[in-house]
């Protein structure tokens, strides 16, 4: 496990019909597909290698660093999955530069 890794602001959930993401900071929710959520659920606790060595067993190495490598963009693109809620940020920031 990674110290300097840090969870993305979301929540899991699922329903009869699907799996799904509520990423807090765009206030969407993402339909995902089984290996997504479950990677989501230890993303920014387990190292890459740790969750490719975890879930590649599941659903196979290639489909694995596939779907990881599809959340690593999206991150960096910084879409969805962020690391910090902006929202309480942005209040902060505002609340300490107008007093």
């Amino acid at each position: 496990m990674l110290s300097n890794l840090k969870k993305p602001f979301i929540k899991r959930f699922k329903t009869e019909r699907g799996l799904y993401v509520y990423d807090v900071n765009t206030n969407d929710i993402l339909k995902v597909d089984q290996i997504v959520y479950d990677i989501l659920g230890e993303y920014g606790e387990l190292s890459p290698e740790e969750i490719c060595k975890k879930y590649g067993r599941t659903y196979g190495e290639s489909v694995t660093m596939g779907a990881l490598n599809e959340i690593k963009q999206v991150v960096k693109k910084k879409v969805y999955f962020c690391q910090i809620d902006l929202k309480r940020f942005v209040l902060q920031f505002l609340l300490k530069n107008w007093r």
